[in-house]
């Protein structure tokens, strides 16, 4: 089953904010406050908060889990030894997706104009752009494909820019990655078409339990 929490986030840092960051370690102190742009800090605050409440409401993990946090050569976010996580944000929107066993990803995108949709194309490889160019909404498709490559992406821990062009994600619910499949989980965060979200697993057939958390 993947554990899917998520939550909205102010636009500026307030007593909230403190009071979250407060909670956490030190190290994620120095990290969350080094991002340049308010939307950036108050996206990775919350991110890290919906992990820290995860572990807190739990009584599997000692209380001290989340100073233990590693970065690979990509900058994931790392836990050894205990459970696979994935974070995105955008907007006023942060999600976490949780999994006990297998390697997970996620991406949340807030619907937008893109612009001219050709200078993706060199990103993409031919299916993709032939789904884009031949969609009712070709605005709408491109966003559906980046969150799915979004989080294809982070449950394999590939550098994005190195495999944009080669990774095909234009099958809806499913991906073959250097021999391997992955599968796509749409997340429905509301009843409207605001966001566009996507889980990907290694895992077949998943269940996915959805909670919002209000700080």
């Amino acid at each position: 089953m993947l554990e899917v929490y998520h939550a909205q986030f102010p636009d500026k840092e307030n007593k909230e904010t403190k009071e979250l960051l407060s909670r956490l370690p030190e190290q994620l102190h120095q990290r969350i406050c080094t991002k340049k742009l308010v939307s950036y800090r108050l996206g990775s605050l919350y991110a890290y908060s919906l992990l820290n409440h995860y572990i807190q409401s739990t009584n599997q993990w000692s209380n001290d889990l989340l100073a233990k946090i590693q970065y690979n050569n990509q900058g994931k976010p790392i836990l050894e030894e205990s459970f696979h996580f994935s974070i995105s944000h955008t907007q006023n929107r942060v999600i976490l997706v949780i999994d006990s066993q297998y390697p997970v990803g996620v991406d949340v995108e807030k619907y937008r104009e893109l612009g001219p949709l050709e200078r993706y194309q060199q990103f993409m490889p031919k299916e993709e752009w032939k789904l884009v160019a031949n969609a009712q909404n070709p605005n709408t498709e491109m966003l559906h494909l980046w969150a799915r490559k979004e989080a294809l992406v982070k449950c394999t821990g590939e550098h994005m820019f190195d495999v944009l062009d080669r990774m095909d994600v234009s099958t809806t619910y499913q991906a073959n990655w250097q021999g391997e499949s992955y599968y796509f989980y749409p997340i429905l965060l509301s009843t409207k078409t605001d966001f566009i979200a996507y889980a990907c697993s290694s895992v077949a057939n998943q269940t996915l339990r959805l909670e919002e958390i209000k700080f």
